[in-house]
């Protein structure tokens, strides 16, 4: 039973009945070979259901609010997420939750890091007026702050972008719409933000918006029209490679928006609500909110190379680590579910195992590894070291440490 409890979530004190289809609560309504009260039920019906198929189990510990908004994690493995709270919440790489980390004073803020840097986007209300036409609008609009992080602690909080709104860009409508909660965030390696902000009074608005990391502020897409009946509403974004452009979740498909705004659609969905995260350098994982169905992306082949159905999950928000792990948030069972990236010798802490495995995985996840300097952990090596594999000759794998020898 306590392994059950681990894979479908319950609180002890627990028995085998809570987890029929129909009960209370519904901690397997949407898993297959599930049966309703009333039927024999065997244990041999939950193998294979197990949310951990595919994604390692990450348990936290503390109540989680079920309104997650948005989630993220340091290089120190210490996690970020809001809800409907006023506060960033965090849970330290012990696996210890802090519900009140950091107080925004606004709930449903979204976040995202790069390096040390935490940028939170909330909304703010400025006391001066604000109108569209002759009538006077409530001055909402999104801020965005750049908050360092030392030993998982913010040492500095600073104003990075003011007025992430349309009315104040050259180019937007100047007509004021107050703006809602901040809608998905991204960040490039330059330290460029890309946002997408829904303002709205007779119907909501969509627009995506670039900071530049020297704070310059651009429109890079605007649907002034109805975003809901047009089905404009931008849900996801995750950045580009190249630090040039990003991907969005729009219209049911999952796209390529370069910042010109020209859009090329790379696979239809059918379904709009759906998140994207960078999952190594050639892959992006679709997570489907309403079929529960993760695909992976290959950019390599331009299509789905793999798709995994989880079950029992209340999905909320994903990110990925600074090391390529891939972290989905999943209240209804109290775990936060990790896909690892495999060890593509990308960092120390991806070290591979030697030249000739990375190699294996090179052709086996056709990961399109080029000659050149990989992290390597043999098993009897004390630290990972940086050496040249070579993937070309005789069958590749090859790899050499260079010594540099010194007379003196």
């Amino acid at each position: 039973m306590s392994d059950i409890q681990l894979a479908f979530g319950g609180i002890k004190p627990i028995s085998a009945s809570e987890y029929f289809a129909n009960s209370t609560p519904n901690y397997t309504s949407n898993v297959r070979n599930i049966p309703n009260r009333g039927t024999k039920m065997s244990i041999s019906q939950f193998r294979n259901n197990d949310n951990s198929i595919n994604f390692k189990t990450y348990s936290y510990y503390g109540t989680i609010n079920s309104n997650c908004n948005s989630i993220t994690i340091d290089v120190n493995s210490n996690i970020y997420f809001t809800d409907d709270t006023n506060y960033i919440s965090k849970i330290d790489s012990s696996k210890t939750l802090i519900s009140t980390f950091y107080n925004v004073g606004m709930p449903y803020s979204k976040l995202c890091i790069l390096n040390s840097d935490l940028y939170l986007a909330y909304l703010y209300n400025d006391p001066n007026p604000a109108y569209w036409g002759s009538t006077q609008m409530t001055n909402n609009y999104v801020r965005i702050k750049k908050l360092t992080l030392t030993n998982g602690a913010v040492t500095t909080d600073v104003l990075f972008a003011d007025k992430v709104h349309h009315s104040y860009i050259p180019g937007g409508d100047t007509s004021f719409w107050s703006s809602g909660y901040p809608g998905p965030i991204t960040i490039n390696p330059n330290g460029d933000v890309y946002i997408g902000i829904i303002t709205g009074y007779w119907w909501g608005q969509q627009d995506i918006i670039k900071i530049a990391s020297n704070g310059t502020k651009s429109l890079i897409y605007s649907y002034l029209g109805d975003a809901a009946a047009a089905n404009t509403y931008v849900y996801s974004l995750a950045l580009s490679n190249n630090s040039v452009g990003f991907y969005t979740i729009h219209q049911n498909n999952f796209n390529y928006m370069n910042d010109a705004g020209t859009i090329t659609s790379l696979f239809t969905i059918g379904n709009a609500d759906c998140r994207i995260v960078r999952y190594l350098s050639s892959r992006m994982i679709i997570f489907d909110r309403t079929s529960l169905i993760a695909r992976v992306y290959d950019f390599n082949s331009s299509t789905i190379i793999e798709t995994v159905s989880l079950y029992n999950v209340d999905f909320k928000e994903m990110c990925r680590s600074s090391i390529n792990d891939v972290y989905i948030f999943n209240v209804k069972s109290q775990r936060i579910l990790v896909r690892n990236c495999p060890n593509d010798g990308s960092s120390s802490k991806r070290a591979a195992l030697s030249g000739w495995h990375l190699a294996q995985l090179n052709t086996s996840l056709n990961l399109q590894l080029t000659n050149g300097y990989y992290w390597i952990k043999g098993e009897k090596m004390p630290n990972a070291l940086q050496m040249y594999v070579n993937f070309t000759a005789d069958g590749g794998g090859y790899e050499s440490l260079q010594i540099i020898y010194n007379t003196t």
